[in-house]
């Protein structure tokens, strides 16, 4: 009989789910998509997601109480539900207790899912108001990396919640949690110092420092940042390797963010011309071989100034904003651009040279002479030859 009413009731549960299912699939619903309002998906999702498990846990109880009511024995049965099997100052556990934390379980369940949800969809709409104010694409990329620090804030709290309500539930004695805290406390504390502080250093990364996809510069290490958890950030360097650096590493060494502003960064690239050059005319030839190249998230060229004077020429620097992550390949447009303008101006780029002056020692072998100086010679041969004239004559 407890399992005619058992089946009855697995029976109706999975009809019920299986009917919501199909009903939230309709492409014209799509409850389940994480890109529909939560106004139109949170009933369907407490039906789906918290409604009908409850029920199924429920039906154990329905059923066995049903069977037993055939012989008159509910009263019975209701009693064994809320008997105490396990009842000790410091634990208490019935049936009754247990399907109640498990009800709350799929209530925490659902209340955790959908208050990410809303999260996600707030701040999904908040990103493309913003990308559409600024007429750029929105980033889902960006949306991911500032839900993620909110997602586990709201997964402590929720289950926190839960857990110390199951605790209340089974009557659970916190008494030995407190003391074997306390006495930990200490070792607990110096030997979590790192883990704590990474914690701390990534929590205030996921509050915004950096978001997933942002292109930082850390001990001249450049990449894009794949992920951030509560202890590091990984990265992946333009070589293609995957670094993971310790949230406190990145403060403490100093990390640059180079998409935060308008992702481009201030390019120096020094240049020398010889002497004696024009330097109104290095100016404008920089200046017209640099201009051609400006291109929007690309080159954008702002002026030419006069360095210094150097040992062997006279110094400028070009200034130009460039796209951060096509750094290299941007100053090298300049840089061909600028070789081949002076190439045609006839404009010459020094480099250094060195004289060398060979003195021989041989200078001694040849014999003073009261009427003549001092022979020098720059070789040995020509020492030798100039002692065979002086024997000669």
């Amino acid at each position: 009989i407890w399992w005619t009413m058992q089946l009855t009731c697995i029976l109706t549960i999975t009809c019920f789910a299986d009917l919501l299912k199909q009903y939230g699939n309709h492409p014209k619903r799509r409850y389940f998509d994480d890109n529909t309002p939560v106004s139109r998906t949170w009933f369907f999702r407490f039906l789906y997601t918290a409604l009908a498990p409850i029920l199924a846990t429920l039906s154990v109880l329905v059923s066995i109480y049903w069977a037993a009511d055939v012989f008159n024995l509910s009263d019975t049965s209701w009693e064994l539900f809320n008997r105490r099997l396990i009842d000790t100052n410091k634990f208490t556990f019935s049936i009754m207790r247990a399907v109640q934390v498990t009800t709350l379980y799929f209530l925490a369940s659902y209340a955790n899912r959908v208050s990410i949800h809303v999260l996600y969809y707030h701040l999904l709409s908040r990103e493309r108001q913003k990308a559409k104010e600024e007429k750029r694409k929105a980033s889902e990329q960006a949306v991911t990396s500032r839900i993620a620090m909110w997602r586990n804030v709201i997964q402590v709290v929720i289950w926190g919640a839960w857990l110390l309500v199951t605790m209340i539930v089974f009557n659970i004695d916190n008494s030995w949690i407190v003391a074997i805290s306390a006495g930990l406390s200490t070792g607990i504390g110096f030997a979590m110092k790192d883990i704590l502080e990474n914690l701390y250093y990534g929590i205030s990364l996921m509050a915004g420092r950096i978001k997933v996809g942002d292109y930082i510069s850390i001990e001249g290490t450049k990449g894009t940042v794949k992920a951030i958890s509560y202890t590091s950030t990984t990265i992946e360097a333009l070589d293609g390797s995957v670094i993971a650096f310790q949230n406190s590493q990145l403060f403490s060494k100093n990390y640059k963010n180079l998409t935060r502003n308008h992702g481009n960064v201030l390019s120096i690239i020094p240049i020398g011309v010889a002497y004696g050059t024009n330097v109104p005319q290095v100016k404008q030839t920089i200046t017209e071989a640099v201009e051609p190249l400006n291109k929007p998230g690309y080159i954008r060229f702002i002026k030419v100034v006069l360095a210094g004077f150097g040992d062997n020429s006279v110094d400028f620097k070009i200034l130009a904003w460039v796209d951060s992550r096509k750094q290299t390949y941007a100053e090298s447009d300049i840089m061909e651009a600028v070789y081949d303008a002076f190439n045609e101006q006839n404009i010459e780029i020094p480099f250094p040279q060195r004289d060398i002056h060979i003195v021989s020692d041989t200078a001694h072998l040849v014999p003073p002479s009261k009427t003549s100086p001092i022979l020098h010679a720059d070789s040995i041969e020509e020492a030798e030859e100039q002692l065979r004239k002086q024997a000669d004559k």
